[in-house]
């Protein structure tokens, strides 16, 4: 009996996508709530709760649109060649069928969640599989599926609060996101790549530059944002020789400062207070400083130690 009950709901995560044509839902993934509504891989929309406001971003065929925390709205203008990127850990719940191949599933039980039948299953992730989209280890983690639909209702760090289906969405769900008279920054402009000297004389706010830097550090690039008069300066250096290392600076009234997540951690200098992130996986290593000095707002990304990296971002404007 628990046999043919483990089939039947592997049958019903496998047909998941053709169960449904639309869905909305609302859940909390990593502590942040945030709300779906998903038409078909071409229109989505999704509102996540940010410190100090709600990031909203939609995509409609061709064009997307970004509402930022801070009020500001982005979009590509239509040209496909430029994407965006949906927080996977809410497209989770639309990604059942990941599980059939990447882990051993074993049925638990019944639950309702979210008002809707589902089945707990204790998932092992098979030793081959690829991680990434569920989980960060090889450890066995528990998963709701919804009976009837097939999509994940709970999951590690993921739980749906409220969810229906095939419902017809206004027109305005997946249409643009600035109201009339709102400036909208289209990410299709690039930035310009100008010398250190040409960035100083044309942005309308002081440039930092760091007075510690690693050994063998070389400038590479400057850029500055499009928009007129420029809102960020970004600069990259690489160490030499063999270019082992990177490191890049961002820094002007369009950083945006680090938010208070468990993800940052602060350290504190002296006076200076740096907010910093590390992120670590098989082969890499990625650190993120980010500073406010004299009211300019600064962001170092490396993947040189952290202390190195803090050490960097103390630094900036020191001398000046």
């Amino acid at each position: 009996m628990t046999r043919q009950r483990l089939a039947d709901v592997l049958e019903t995560i496998y047909e998941s996508r053709r169960r449904f044509r639309t869905v909305r839902a609302s859940g909390r993934s990593h502590g942040r709530d945030w709300r779906l509504w998903w038409a078909g891989p071409r229109h989505v929309r999704t509102e996540e709760a940010h410190r100090g406001g709600s990031l909203v971003t939609v995509r409609a065929d061709a064009g997307w649109w970004m509402r930022l925390p801070n009020g500001k709205v982005e979009t590509n203008n239509g040209d496909e060649s430029v994407q965006v990127g949906f927080n996977s850990s809410i497209l989770q719940i639309l990604q059942s069928r990941a599980l059939l191949s990447s882990a051993i599933l074993q049925i638990l039980g019944d639950d309702v969640i979210a008002g809707r039948p589902a089945a707990t299953l204790r998932a092992r992730p098979r030793q081959e599989s690829e991680h990434a989209r569920w989980w960060s280890s090889t450890e066995p983690f528990d998963v709701a599926i919804d009976l009837q639909r097939g999509i994940v209702l709970r999951g590690p760090q993921l739980d749906v609060t409220e969810v229906a289906f095939d419902e017809d969405f206004g027109d305005g769900v997946f249409g643009p996101l600035a109201r009339r008279g709102e400036p909208v920054r289209d990410v299709t402009v690039r930035p310009r790549e100008v010398s250190l000297e040409e960035a100083r004389a044309t942005v309308p706010f002081p440039i930092l530059l760091p007075t510690v830097l690693p050994e063998g550090a070389r400038l590479t690039r400057c850029l500055i944002s499009p928009e007129i008069p420029p809102v960020w300066v970004g600069l990259s250096w690489v160490i030499v020789p063999g270019i082992r290392y990177f490191l890049h600076l961002r820094q002007g009234p369009d950083v945006e400062s680090a938010p208070a997540s468990p993800d940052w951690r602060e350290v504190s200098q002296g006076e200076v207070t740096v907010r910093v992130r590390e992120a670590r996986g098989a082969g890499f290593r990625s650190v993120s400083a980010a500073i406010d000095r004299n009211g300019t707002l600064a962001q170092i990304d490396s993947d040189l130690p952290a202390e190195t990296v803090i050490e960097v971002a103390v630094s900036l404007g020191a001398g000046e």
